[in-house]
């Protein structure tokens, strides 16, 4: 793959917020006035919307099985924002965990 050096860079960008957000966490500080656990749940939930959305690229042109993929990431997405809405941080984060866990899951 000819961009193999861009998508090896922005997956370790990708990281950066995710180790910053668990800092501040840690660290017991704020940025912009956002504690680091609600920058780690939101930018989770980001992350998982974008990997959810993969599939969908996989899935424009193929067989059924994909189709089912790419619905059942909507499903996981929806989910978790749901999840992000509705019930405590804490709980976010676990179901958070199961729908990374889930999409991985879908994509093999």
């Amino acid at each position: 793959m000819p961009n193999s050096t861009l998508v090896k860079s922005l997956t370790y960008l990708g990281v950066v917020p995710f180790f910053l957000a668990t800092f501040l966490t840690i660290s017991n500080h704020s940025f912009l006035d956002v504690e680091g656990t609600q920058w780690f749940v939101t930018y989770s939930l980001v992350i998982l919307s974008f990997m959810a959305g993969t599939l969908w690229g996989q899935a424009v042109n193929r067989s059924v099985g994909a189709k089912r993929a790419a619905l059942a990431s909507n499903g996981v997405t929806l989910i978790a924002w749901f999840a992000f809405l509705l019930v405590s941080m804490q709980a976010a984060l676990i179901i958070f965990a199961l729908a990374f866990i889930a999409l991985y899951m879908l994509e093999r």
